[in-house]
């Protein structure tokens, strides 16, 4: 069967999109990095002690509540993912897979197969231990059966009849190259496995193909602190290189929450794009969602970045959260805003929304 009627999902794995909406009245560049369980129970409080300052106070209260449990976020814009991940397998210019010349291959094979088994157990509907194989797993979404490479010549099974061509293509990868694609192309987040290495917390490996603003193809194999230093007003980023570093191995899992505005549903936004639209009603609204999962014993962290994009006048369905996203913007220094590319989107949202 052609790649083309990948994926055939299973409709009951499949719910609506629930896009966060992480957005406070004065926006701030921070290392915040807070526990899944703890966002979902602080979110239910009535006070604001403890509460992650990247969820306002404006947002009803069950929002993000049920966005804070869970490492993976699955719903039925789910074959559109997938399918854009697999356009870029094989490409060059940006390739679907990234592995450091310096990568410990063995080491990072080991820490993907331990990362994948954690996320089965979180979601066992998505990822599910394989009952065929000791050591294998299986995916639901891509149909992708990934298998112990110990004495087997056949690491990578096609679990349904679409699938067939899709894993004839990742079982032809040496690993850890083909534990991180069957991974990509059978989630919609995109990864990043980070390795605490004598050169300090380098990107080790990686399958980014929704970037926003940035190439992965000139990240892979740097530091966290050389990565984040383009970030505009990221100097509180930076300085925390070294602590977010131990807590990303050694703690969590975390999530944290980054946004803008676009001017496209386009799920991977250009570096250097200035955001152009005539009006608020022609913008987008795209957020982040990152899971840090901890590999202690490996000395390494699994980054997932799962990207939302959802119409802004959609998000901002009401004067409480149009006034947020207004003040947000307000709020952003000038070299902030020019390094997101929203100047237009700024004077755009002060014409149309104003701020109060």
């Amino acid at each position: 069967m052609s790649c083309d009627a990948w994926p055939a999902i299973p409709a009951q794995l499949l719910g609506a999109q629930r896009t966060p909406f992480p957005v406070s009245a004065t926006h701030q560049v921070r290392p915040d990095l807070y526990k899944l369980d703890a966002v979902a129970r602080d979110d239910t409080r009535d006070d604001d002690r403890a509460k992650p300052q990247a969820i306002p106070r404006a947002v009803p209260r069950d929002e993000l509540a049920s966005d804070g449990v869970g490492l993976l976020r699955a719903d039925h814009c789910a074959p559109r993912y997938l399918r854009e991940k697999l356009a870029l397998l094989d490409a060059r210019a940006h390739p679907l897979v990234l592995v450091a010349p310096a990568c410990d291959r063995d080491a990072s094979e080991a820490a993907l197969r331990q990362a994948v088994a954690m996320l089965a157990g979180a979601h066992p509907q998505l990822l599910a231990v394989s009952d065929a194989c000791e050591g294998g797993v299986d995916f639901a979404l891509s149909g992708i059966g990934l298998r112990d490479d110990t004495g087997r010549t056949c690491p990578v099974v096609a679990l349904r009849a679409d699938a067939a061509g899709v894993c004839a293509r990742i079982a032809s990868l040496p690993p850890p190259r083909r534990t991180l694609a069957a991974l990509a192309l059978s989630v919609q987040e995109d990864l990043v496995l980070m390795a605490i290495t004598p050169e300090g917390f380098v990107a080790e490996a990686m399958s980014v193909a929704f970037a926003s603003g940035w190439d992965p193809a000139r990240k892979i194999g740097r530091r966290l602190f050389d990565i984040h230093q383009p970030v505009a007003e990221g100097e509180a980023l930076r300085a925390a290189s070294d602590n977010l570093a131990r807590a990303m191995v050694g703690k969590g899992p975390f999530v944290r929450y980054v946004w803008t505005i676009s001017d496209s549903d386009a799920l991977a936004r250009p570096p250097g794009h200035a955001v152009a639209a005539e009006s608020v009603e022609a913008l987008w609204f795209r957020c982040e969602r990152q899971v840090t999962l901890p590999l202690a014993a490996f000395d390494r962290s699994l980054f997932l970045i799962r990207v939302f994009v959802e119409p802004l006048s959609t998000i901002a369905r009401d004067e409480p959260r149009r006034s947020l996203i207004a003040r947000a913007l307000e709020s952003m220094g000038d070299e902030l805003v020019r390094y997101k590319g929203l100047e237009q989107v700024r004077a755009l949202v002060r014409r149309q929304w104003g701020t109060t």
